[in-house]
């Protein structure tokens, strides 16, 4: 490798696109009632004035947790929090005399919230996926949601069943305003978007049913000036087989194929339009998945796109592909 080409590699990893394209946003659409409603935003969205982000809706409150170093015991009712305590942080529409005390200055995407709004309606919104690590804080009850499609029907108890840190299946949901306990983990469905309390016994990184790891640091496919390939690999964490499959998103603006090796062990490349597990993985089962970028139909400096993967429980990720062109 020479010297001019080395600089052109090492500027290739290091100089990534700070802005979000249109080829790596989906749609986001949040029902709330009137009242305090749990929010879990599971993607990044671009805007981070959050009075801008809120004009012209009914949105008036916006309260978020971050914890810090002490554990959450028990959980208080939205009405009934000291927001000037530690680990709260609050928005509050312009027109509110309190606003000038606002220490919420944008929204983070696979994080939850409590919004409050005067009437009903449904928010639309619109930014980047991120394939979520989960990070639980242990002995403590936490504040967040899940990855699972609207139409999923899956239980708390599939959910959490091969989990120890969570198979009490504490677990509270926001019911008119105050706070109630699942009262029947293995009949209730998980609702998409909404946020709950999860108590964490120990330590966990527990992710759900359906684990996604990807190469790199950054949770995204990165194929670099000299990259070729890369794997991904789907483990079945639940305590039953499940079955899976990878979709491109629309405008998906990355020529991919899926590398394989045949019987001869020579490399096999078939022009990828979906992909699904060969067999169902049995329990703690992990299978690969590998993806060549065709580099050559690549006619600008950078493309991106998402692939969508999911199981038949319905949970549900969505990977960022970012490539960059010969150009």
């Amino acid at each position: 490798m020479t010297k001019k080409t080395f600089i052109i590699w090492l500027i290739s990893i290091i100089i990534l696109p700070a802005t979000t394209k249109a080829s790596t946003q989906i749609s986001q659409e949040i029902s709330l009632k009137a009242g305090w409603n749990a929010v879990f935003l599971t993607i990044q969205i671009q805007e981070t004035d959050l009075n801008k982000i809120f004009k012209n809706t009914a949105i008036k409150k916006v309260v978020s947790f971050y914890p810090r170093h002490s554990s959450v015991q028990f959980i208080q009712d939205p009405d009934s929090i000291d927001w000037n305590k530690d680990c709260w942080l609050r928005w509050v529409s312009s027109d509110s005399p309190d606003a000038f005390l606002n220490n919420l200055f944008r929204l983070n995407g696979n994080h939850a919230y409590l919004i409050y709004v005067k009437k009903a309606f449904t928010w639309h919104i619109q930014g980047q996926p991120i394939l979520e690590t989960k990070k639980w804080q242990p002995e403590s009850f936490n504040l967040t949601g899940f990855h699972i499609a609207p139409e999923a029907q899956i239980t708390f108890a599939d959910y959490f069943e091969n989990s120890k840190a969570h198979i009490d299946f504490n677990i509270y949901k926001l019911i008119r305003n105050k706070w109630e306990r699942v009262a029947n983990p293995y009949k209730e469905f998980i609702q998409a978007n909404s946020a709950y309390w999860i108590f964490c016994k120990g330590g966990s990184s527990y992710g759900g049913p359906l684990h996604v790891k990807l190469p790199g640091i950054n949770n995204t496919l990165e194929y670099h000036l000299f990259t070729e390939a890369l794997t991904i690999e789907v483990s079945n964490q639940s305590a039953q087989e499940l079955s899976f499959s990878i979709l491109p998103v629309e405008n998906n603006q990355v020529p991919l194929s899926l590398k394989s090796k045949d019987q001869n062990y020579q490399s096999t490349y078939e022009p990828f339009q979906s992909y699904s597990s060969i067999n169902p993985l049995q329990p703690g089962q992990t299978e690969k998945v590998c993806f060549a970028v065709r580099r050559k139909e690549i006619h600008a400096s950078e493309v991106s796109g998402l692939l969508k993967i999911s199981d038949d429980l319905g949970n549900q990720n969505y990977i960022t592909v970012l490539a960059k062109g010969l150009q």
